[in-house]
């Protein structure tokens, strides 16, 4: 729709905890969204496989991405990025489909935010931590929204961990609290 100028992304496994309101307060150049950028270890092994070098640093998450819909227009981007989707580029398949596909085809441009807006947690981290409180180092006051990465989520049944409050928190506020968090299946 030519109406919005503006979207924002979040993957399923991302819950608020702050304020977005500094999201509506970008302005938007020519850039094609505001970023996070990946784990600094993700950064480096995605910039080496994809071989472009000068994406160290600026590999983003693509869990959370403030996008700019008026660039991405203007830049006709959807034929392009269903041709990297396909393997029909130079960089043929790509190991992370849909975030590898936006990082070739933003080529950088982007503005980049603190990571406070994708705090990546694993809650497997929760089995090396017998006091439960180590999470505080990653999700702190500061933490904007909260990406849950990795196979146990905050809604599966096993995970209640301090760490995963914030969803709860969430989910109490929901049409979803009545329904039961999810059991495992063997």
């Amino acid at each position: 729709s030519e109406s919005i100028s503006t979207l924002l992304y979040l993957d399923a496994d991302v819950v608020c905890k702050g304020s977005l309101k500094p999201l509506t307060e970008i302005i938007f150049k020519d850039e094609f969204a505001a970023v996070i950028p990946d784990n600094d270890s993700t950064q480096a092994a995605c910039a080496k496989r994809l071989n472009i070098p000068e994406m160290n640093g600026r590999y983003f998450n693509a869990g959370v991405i403030y996008v700019n819909l008026k660039k991405w227009h203007e830049a006709n981007l959807t034929p392009y990025l269903l041709k990297l989707l396909r393997g029909e580029t130079k960089y043929g398949s790509l190991k992370y489909l849909d975030q590898d596909a936006l990082n070739i085809a933003f080529n950088m441009n982007n503005i980049y935010l603190a990571k406070d807006f994708d705090t990546i947690y694993t809650l497997k981290n929760e089995l090396y931590d017998r006091s439960h409180r180590k999470y505080q180092q990653t999700i702190t006051d500061k933490t904007v929204l909260i990406h849950y990465t990795g196979i146990t989520k905050p809604w599966h049944s096993w995970a209640g961990y301090p760490s995963a409050s914030y969803f709860n928190i969430a989910r109490e506020q929901s049409p979803w609290k009545k329904y039961p968090l999810k059991e495992a299946r063997t």
